[in-house]
């Protein structure tokens, strides 16, 4: 695919896993030199913008109906984001400042931002950035642990908001700290 791309001299985008870049299949096709020799601009990556409303900021996928046992999973096996090749470098500039200009009048008009747009893989925000990407800075152990304490607890969050309206197995003589189940009210002898 990224051969074909290099060589269409048509505008392309590809979404595709973010450690293509750090690729030698990538730099063979796509790079410097040979984006050079075809007379193209280097790729641009567009990443989903840290900054939307729900907190998220990688690209979830449907799985195909029956392809699992649950009915709708929404799946990230791998961070992703948009390759993309406008054509002749100035294409590429002309693109990049449409881009910024159209991305600032959304941050002013209180619109959903505009995917994050970088001309270099060097600019890619860290969480972006492709494991085994010599630039990517290793996150220490504090903001590792700080990670994993927000991650558990959104996943007892979603859990609880999964569970929320199932009735407790044990009913209303439930004694489980804690039981994110619905327990009907207990009746009172008089």
């Amino acid at each position: 695919i990224l051969e074909c791309v290099s060589r269409c001299g048509k505008p392309w985008f590809l979404l595709v896993p973010n450690f293509v870049y750090v690729n030698p299949c990538y730099a063979k096709h796509l790079g410097p030199e040979p984006c050079r020799a075809l007379g193209v601009a280097t790729p641009l990556f567009l990443t989903p913008s840290v900054a939307r409303k729900d907190g998220k900021a990688r690209y979830e996928y449907a799985a195909p109906e029956g392809s699992r046992k649950d009915k709708a999973v929404a799946t990230a096996p791998f961070m992703s984001f948009w390759y993309a090749g406008v054509g002749k470098p100035q294409d590429a500039a002309n693109f990049v400042r449409w881009w910024r200009l159209e991305a600032k009048r959304a941050a002013e008009a209180a619109t959903r931002p505009l995917p994050d747009l970088s001309v270099h893989a060097r600019e890619l925000p860290h969480r972006f950035r492709a494991q085994y990407d010599p630039t990517r800075r290793r996150v220490r152990k504090k903001q590792r642990e700080a990670f994993e304490r927000r991650k558990r607890k959104r996943r007892a969050e979603d859990e609880a908001e999964r569970k929320a309206g199932k009735p407790c197995r044990f009913g209303g003589g439930c004694t489980r700290e804690g039981c994110w189940f619905s327990h009907p009210a207990r009746a009172t002898g008089s």
